[in-house]
């Protein structure tokens, strides 16, 4: 069995970012976990561990995700006995209305919390590099105390060799080595005392250690939670900024800090400006476009993850060169997306939708079904060996191809995963922009009446990050399209499953860790009877999983393909309708909109709303 035992000093995963192999080993650990906590039997490490091997995670990796399943455990303890810990209880709710006079008050808070993080970290750095350093003292037998009898019956026999029987150095001799004897003891006696004393500081070391480091995890990883959350109930709930928690982080905290003071600093220009018009107007394009810059320097950045973000990395970068923030409005493909009314990726979709019809496994479980049902008997009914090493053949034989179906299914899930996030990136642009248009022109309309007289508009919008139902859109006034389209930000693409269903299928996950046990089977020569016997109860266990996960896999794909297809159709309709208000109210300079202009903007985003209702 390998040493899969983890050390206090690996830093902790994050299980949210594992890989698809990752991830399918830590849901194997996990459940194991579940059922023995921390006294996993032999026979199921041995077990992990071919699965590790087969799903190809290495041994570093495995520890970590070990220690982070087990980490979350102790966690969920630790809270449940210290309620005053609980995350309710130490965030605070920031609203557009209250940013500014809370702002201060929120950082200094902060700015002490960081403080007090860094000193329990290095607290946790100095237990840990204590208990590497940690050694059992070296085992001492007791020798006992002091046989005083058998001490004075010696000296009496060194004695009486002198005195009686003249024999003088025998006599010294006995008498000597004694006194050599009771002086080794009490040596002994003298090390075995300092072995108990070292023995009950390490033992209360150890302890210390054991109960205090993962205390101190906890405790530092929930100060950190509470500081990030506040960060982003600031930026999210002042600012009205949509932000990807994952964004957020201890190495992100400075940056964040320093762009939300300036923030605040530009909403509280903007809200305490003069009644002219026009500096009004230059204030809230200031306060608007840091937003926007914000929102795509952080917030796509994360939602977008490294490879997509490629996509939107350029046309940040020219708005940031050319400090015409204007260019983030636009998508640099408007031109061609109204006129083809398609992505250049259209037909891209179509070929992997091909591929995965294609893919078929019925005919390589046919083979396996006949494999399986192979007859091993022998002489008198016991089993044939040489007819189980065949039938070990044969299933190997068969095992080959279907792992490279599912390997194939598993590349096309990342291509697919690819454009998936695209479309689902532009869709969050797109809601942002119509938001904040539709909350520019509510602030900097004021109290002037719509080109339709009923109509009103709800002023001091600019900061609303609202709620809306899953049920029809309202839209019979200026505050409902506002809802609406605010909800759709906050609510819309938040599914986890939408987000990240290719990598995190769980059917797929435990169809590749039965791949691995079935491998690891394979791969073994077997030699005993039972062995071959266990072997056929865990591949038909196995090859059930296996089917399973593909069939499943290959249905996600599927429906994935479709909800490209809708969100691509969905940025393209948005497109058509935001492009002409955009230039009409930033470029023109326009204060005055109908209500069916706003009303088509929302309507433009009720397809993210029904899309993001789609399960995968």
């Amino acid at each position: 069995m390998e040493n899969t035992k983890t050390k206090g000093s690996e830093e902790l995963i994050d299980l949210t970012k594992l890989t698809f192999e990752e991830q399918a080993y830590c849901d194997e650990f996990s459940a194991v976990y579940r059922r023995y906590a921390d006294k996993i039997p032999d026979d199921e490490w041995s077990r992990l561990s071919e699965i590790r091997k087969g799903l190809n995670v290495d041994l570093q990796k495995s520890r970590k995700i070990i220690k982070a399943v087990e980490f979350d455990s102790f966690k969920n303890k630790y809270l449940a006995q210290n309620s005053q810990m609980q995350l309710s209880r130490n965030i605070t709710k920031v609203t557009e209305k209250d940013i500014v006079s809370k702002h201060d008050d929120l950082k200094e808070q902060r700015n002490c919390q960081i403080s007090e993080l860094q000193a329990k970290k290095k607290q946790l750095e100095e237990y840990l590099q204590e208990q590497e350093k940690l050694e059992a003292p070296k085992n001492v037998e007791d020798p006992g105390a002091l046989n005083f009898f058998k001490i004075l019956i010696s000296y009496a026999i060194g004695a009486w060799f002198i005195w009686y029987l003249d024999w003088f150095w025998i006599g010294v001799a006995v008498m000597v080595i004694e006194t050599l004897i009771v002086f080794g003891h009490i040596s002994s006696i003298g090390e075995y005392e300092q072995y108990v004393k070292a023995e009950k500081e390490y033992t209360s070391t150890k302890e210390r250690l054991k109960n205090g480091i993962p205390q101190l995890q906890v405790e530092t990883d929930i100060l950190q939670t509470v500081i990030s959350e506040n960060l982003y109930s600031e930026i999210n709930g002042g600012c009205a900024i949509p932000i990807p928690k994952a964004s957020i982080n201890e190495s992100t905290w400075d940056n964040l800090s320093g762009k939300l003071d300036e923030l605040v600093r530009l909403y509280s220009e903007y809200k305490n400006v003069s009644d002219d018009e026009n500096v009004k107007r230059d204030k809230a394009m200031r306060f608007f476009d840091a937003k926007l810059q914000f929102f795509y320097d952080v917030s796509v950045r994360c939602e977008a993850g490294t490879s997509v973000f490629r996509e939107f990395d350029t046309q940040l970068k020219n708005a940031i060169a050319s400090k015409n923030v204007y260019l983030l409005r636009k998508d640099p493909e408007e031109s061609s997306l109204l006129q083809a009314k398609e992505y250049s990726f259209a037909s891209k979709l179509e070929g992997f939708k091909a591929s995965a019809n294609r893919m078929d496994i019925s005919r390589l479980m046919n083979q396996y079904n006949a494999v399986k049902d192979m007859d091993t008997s022998g002489f008198l009914g016991f089993a044939n060996v040489d007819k189980l090493a065949r039938k070990t053949e044969n299933l190997q034989k068969v095992y080959a191809p279907i792992k490279d179906e599912y390997d194939r299914l598993r590349r096309l899930s990342n291509d697919i995963n690819y454009y998936l996030t695209y479309a689902r990136t532009v869709a969050y642009r797109n809601i942002y922009l119509g938001v904040e248009l539709l909350n520019y022109i509510c602030d900097n309309a004021g109290g002037k009446s719509l080109m339709t007289q009923k109509d009103t508009v709800i002023t001091n919008k600019a900061m609303v990050v609202g709620s809306v139902s899953g049920d029809a859109l309202h839209m019979d006034s200026m505050e409902n399209v506002a809802n609406t389209l605010n909800g759709l930000l906050t609510d819309t693409l938040e599914d986890k499953q939408l987000r990240k269903f290719v990598m995190n299928n769980p059917k797929m996950a435990a169809g590749a860790a039965a791949l691995a046990v079935v491998g690891g089977f394979l791969n073994e020569r077997i030699d005993k009877i039972n062995n071959n016997n266990e072997m056929q109860k865990q591949l038909i266990t196995s090859i059930g999983q296996m089917v399973d996960g593909f069939n499943s896999g290959k249905a996600g794909m599927l429906r994935a393909v479709e909800v490209i297809k809708a969100l691509s159709k969905a940025n393209i309709g948005f497109l058509a309708i935001y492009a002409p208000l955009r230039d009409k109210f930033f470029i023109e300079g326009c204060t005055v909109a109908t209500m069916r202009d706003l009303q088509n903007l929302a309507k433009a985003t009720q397809e993210y709303k029904h899309i993001s209702d789609t399960k995968l």
